[in-house]
């Protein structure tokens, strides 16, 4: 006896209903195989966008600064993207005279295994830019360093600095020079300040200290807001 054959009729309905989940669920997979190997990426973009916005955002202030101690006078204001601490001339406190931008991050900047490490900024003099005391007319006034941490949950901060040294010239009759930071309304610039808001910058004056050798300061007043 020849084997029965049973034909299935299936409802056009049931044809489409059945391609729809199969057509679903093959979108689902994708979407979320997706964003299983994208979010890496995007935490990595994330990461180099905060970078770069600290980045510019320190070396702006710096232009600024340089520009208001070599034209003696005058104000400037930025607008934060970030939030910025200054920890004065005076201060106790070993990263004196600089202004510091430090965030958040899910995805290493440096290379994994960096922390501790340091990378500068802008460096036009590899030669003497980590330095406590540059060569006048030569180096750099101000240093930008970047420095990267890990947190316990595996996040990871980045510490974006401007700190300012001596400068001194070279020959028999040597001087010094700095630019001093100092907040705008504290006679002893001693006082740390922090701000989200605006930054505002002014000139305060340049002043020699007798010595050996005579050191010229610049003090630049800082406002947080």
């Amino acid at each position: 006896m020849k084997p029965r054959i049973v034909m299935v009729r299936m409802l056009s309905g049931q044809t489409e209903a059945i391609s729809l989940v199969l057509i679903s669920g093959i979108v689902v997979s994708l979407v979320g195989a997706a964003y299983f190997w994208g979010m890496p990426l995007i935490d990595k973009r994330a990461a180099s966008t905060d970078f770069t916005s600290a980045s510019n955002l320190i070396t702006d202030i710096n232009k600024k600064i340089l520009s208001l101690a070599n034209a003696g006078g005058g104000t400037a204001e930025i607008e934060l993207s970030k939030a910025v601490t200054l920890v004065p001339a005076e201060a106790d406190d070993v990263n004196n005279n600089s202004l510091t931008t430090i965030y958040g991050v899910k995805q290493p900047i440096l290379y994994p295994g960096a922390e501790g490490a340091t990378l500068y900024l802008g460096a036009t003099n590899f030669g003497d830019i980590s330095e406590s005391i540059g060569v006048f007319g030569h180096s750099s006034p101000g240093v930008i360093t970047v420095k990267q941490a890990v947190t316990p949950e595996g996040n990871y901060f980045l510490s974006t600095k401007l700190w300012y040294r001596q400068l001194r010239t070279s020959g028999t009759q040597t001087k010094s020079y700095i630019i001093r930071l100092c907040s705008d309304t504290d006679a002893s610039c001693t006082v740390k300040a922090t701000g989200t808001g605006k930054l505002i910058l002014s000139f305060k004056g340049t002043e020699t200290i007798p010595g050996n050798p005579d050191l010229v300061v610049t003090t630049i007043g800082v406002k947080l807001t």
